[in-house]
């Protein structure tokens, strides 16, 4: 299975506001909630990459751009929603910068109908390139499952209790996608999903 690494990340530290999205999200994506930017990045820390992000912009230590900036170092393609109360040409700029869209508080569901679109066609994407590149290399479904959940960011380290196995068991997998793949390390072949899913996107724009 490779559920473990689909979840969604919503940054936002008003009560009222944190239900109004955990109703707006699909079932099929789980949400993550912190209510800080020091929060949050412990949350990509340890979890990896989220499918999807909804960022708020007043946190109690800092302004949610700045997690913005910092999720766009790890996945230049990642969906990304800004909220705010307070909508200016500065905000705007910045937020079309990073490649992120926004919406004025107070929100609902159908103001998040274009950006659930936005995080299911980057699933898409990434699970298509992965399963092609499996099928290739002829990977098992738990090795293909361990190149997909290295590639969401989950630290090797970690592995083992996101999917449930011994150290031994994903090390084991591990060495046959390198055997398989003809590569080195696990950072290789990450590399080379990443890289192809930004290619099959650039190319589906272009």
């Amino acid at each position: 299975m490779l559920a473990p690494s689909w979840w969604i990340l919503i940054v936002e530290d008003e009560a009222d506001v944190v239900q109004s999205l955990l109703r707006t999200t699909p079932k099929r994506w789980r949400p993550v909630v912190a209510g800080s930017v020091a929060a949050a990045r412990e949350m990509l820390e340890h979890r990896g990459v989220p499918m999807g992000a909804i960022v708020d912009l007043g946190l109690p230590d800092g302004t949610g751009l700045d997690l913005v900036d910092d999720i766009r170092r790890l996945d230049r393609e990642l969906p990304i929603m800004v909220l705010t109360g307070q909508l200016t040409g500065d905000v705007i700029n910045a937020t079309n910068r990073m490649g992120a869209s926004y919406v004025c508080k107070p929100a609902n569901a159908e103001n998040f109908q274009v950006f659930w679109q936005e995080v299911e066609a980057h699933e898409g994407h990434r699970l298509a390139t992965a399963r092609t590149m499996g099928q290739q290399w002829g990977l098992t479904p738990r090795e293909l499952e361990t190149v997909v959940l290295a590639a969401s960011g989950v630290p090797r380290g970690r592995l083992s209790d996101v999917m449930g196995v011994s150290e031994n068991t994903v090390k084991r997998h591990v060495n046959g996608v390198l055997t398989k793949a003809g590569m080195r390390t696990l950072s290789e072949v990450v590399w080379l999903l990443r890289k192809t899913v930004e290619e099959n996107e650039t190319a589906k724009i272009d």
